[in-house]
């Protein structure tokens, strides 16, 4: 009796610590996969004057189980404006994986559109 206590406890601790990993607005049980832009209330989808030529994108990785400690290097608006050559923003959208809640793996993306 003891150790089923002692089981149900921990995974409803690993459940609280990790159950916002990601940046999602809905999530799935094994597999987590969303698309969303950022919006600007007074211009709609557009965030800046720039046309929408060119794309950018940063993404961090990382992985609760696997790397407890690690959270991969990138989304950034700078490093996405800069690997996609983009000087003038025009959209900026969002995505976001995770396989387990983010327990296995995760990956955050920052897009860019603009010119």
């Amino acid at each position: 009796m003891r150790r089923r206590i002692g089981i149900i406890s921990g995974m409803i601790a690993l459940a609280l610590l990790t159950a916002q990993c990601i940046s999602s607005p809905m999530q799935g049980v094994l597999v987590t996969s969303t698309e969303h832009t950022v919006h600007d209330r007074n211009t709609g989808n557009l965030i800046g004057n720039g046309a929408v030529e060119k794309r950018g994108e940063s993404c961090s990785y990382g992985s609760v189980l696997l790397f407890p400690f690690f959270y991969g290097g990138g989304k950034s608006l700078e490093e996405a404006m800069k690997q996609g050559g983009i000087s003038e923003i025009a959209i900026v959208d969002h995505s976001s994986l995770a396989v387990i809640g983010g327990l296995v793996f995760h990956r955050e993306c920052i897009i860019v559109w603009g010119s």
